[in-house]
């Protein structure tokens, strides 16, 4: 029986919780790993049968850099939002009553049915322990509950880089694994089952296939980002096999350079460093050691520690400049929201999206936060749709394709929409986008 390529990922991750003991998994930016956890957690939710609960707290939307007291906030909102949504439960936390008290009665009641329960942690900033002592807390509690209960329950933390170091140690015993993505079967079988299967760009080769990998790397936001040019300007996969990464590459090519960018934004600049330096051919023993073993074992580099791929050396060569100060580029950032509306979705005076990058410009200066892939498509097409509603099964097929009907749940769509809802500060009452009762949601003009 054939086995999809996300189980095959799964099966290594599994294999390391039988020492029953938690893990890192670090790797680099939008490989197929933390899609193939996130597979796996639906299966979980939607099969009754299936031997593990498997629960993503994701902390990648988050910014724990304020006081401690709004770092506590945010976090125990993150949790409980997100154990409610896994667990299909409701926690009415009352201000005497123990958060670490109420998830641990959850948890063993639902360990009653005999079942196993996975906590994944994804992030992709270094979160400090000193100013975020909640999240220390926590996986101290979930790593007593795991020797309570026999290793019945684990958790393991989905990174871009190590989150523990000599300043910010691990609170409890720790595995830190380097998950290396690039495996050409693994990277193929990805694009082919998951990226283009019941997709938009349905006629492919495997030429065409093998073309997407050696451009990228094996990078799966950088093929996800060409896609979307491909289609934006209404062109086959087959356009694939004539691509040339030059100095106009990244300008016709904007979803990939959007990719890029933010690729080298979630980088620490040691790793970038290196990444330059490695580009210019300078000797390896020049290079910080930290960062070359880091991109050794992230696969970024590949056996003859060259970069992987064409768009990355093409990205440092043509289109990577030294970051000026934030100021800077937030006026440069200024005069393209003011100058170029043609580009962007206008919501009001004050608030734009960008159609492209899915940034969000409020009073002409970029925020922090851009809508993510998916989240842009439900609002293009809420947005080319306003005053009118759009049904969950037309938002399914915008962002699932054919594939829809297996791959998407009401959580899915409801957790998007609440993203989305919260980076435009659409908070209730909802005034951008509202919820029709047992059909769906609209903008309304």
């Amino acid at each position: 029986m054939k086995v999809a390529w996300h189980d095959e990922i799964f099966k290594i991750i599994e294999k390391v919780f039988q020492v029953r003991i938690p893990f890192e998994i670090v790797h680099f930016p939008s490989t197929g790993v933390t899609s193939a956890i996130n597979r796996y957690a639906e299966i979980s939710k939607n099969d009754p049968d299936f031997p593990c609960k498997c629960l993503i707290i994701d902390l990648r939307a988050a910014i724990f850099n304020h006081d401690i007291e709004f770092n506590k906030k945010e976090f125990f909102r993150i949790l409980i939002s997100h154990v409610e949504q896994y667990l299909d439960t409701k926690i009415n936390l009352e201000i005497d009553e123990n958060i670490y008290h109420i998830l641990e009665n959850i948890i063993k009641t639902y360990l009653q049915k005999k079942k196993k329960v996975l906590f994944v942690f994804y992030t992709t900033t270094q979160i400090n322990l000193s100013t975020t002592p909640e999240y220390r807390d926590l996986l101290i509690f979930l790593d007593k509950l795991r020797d309570s209960t026999g290793g019945n329950v684990n958790f393991m933390i989905a990174t871009t880089y190590p989150q523990f170091d000599d300043n910010n140690p691990a609170p409890m015993p720790l595995i830190t694994q380097y998950f290396s993505y690039y495996k050409k079967p693994w990277i193929f079988r990805s694009i082919n089952e998951d990226l283009l299967k019941g997709g938009k760009l349905k006629k492919h080769t495997v030429f065409q296939i093998e073309k997407l990998v050696d451009l990228s790397g094996g990078l799966i936001s950088l093929i996800k980002g060409l896609m979307r040019d491909l289609i934006m300007m209404d062109k086959e996969l087959e356009e694939v096999e004539t691509i040339v990464v030059d100095k106009d590459f990244f300008t016709n090519y904007p979803n990939c350079k959007q990719s890029v960018d933010r690729i080298f934004h979630q980088l620490k600049k040691e790793f970038v460093d290196a990444l330059i330096s490695i580009n210019d051919g300078n000797p390896l023993d020049t290079i910080n050691i930290k960062a070359l073993t880091y991109l050794k074992n992230t696969a970024i580099l590949d056996e003859n520690n060259t970069i992987r791929g064409q768009i990355l050396p093409g990205y440092l060569k043509y289109a990577y400049k030294d970051i000026p100060e934030e100021e800077v580029i937030k006026s440069l950032k200024t005069e393209i929201a003011k100058d170029d509306d043609v580009e962007m979705f206008l919501l009001s005076p004050k608030l734009k999206i960008d159609r492209v990058s899915g940034e969000i410009f409020v009073n002409s200066i970029p925020q922090d936060d851009y809508l993510s892939e998916k989240e842009l498509k439900i609002f293009t097409l809420l947005y080319m749709s306003a005053n009118t509603t759009v049904t969950r099964e037309q938002i399914a097929s915008s962002v699932w394709g054919d594939s829809s009907n297996i791959d998407y749940s009401d959580w899915a769509i409801d957790k998007l929409i609440s993203r989305i809802r919260e980076k435009l500060n659409d908070m209730k009452p909802n005034k951008i986008i509202k919820t029709v009762r047992k059909s769906g949601f609209t903008i309304v003009k």
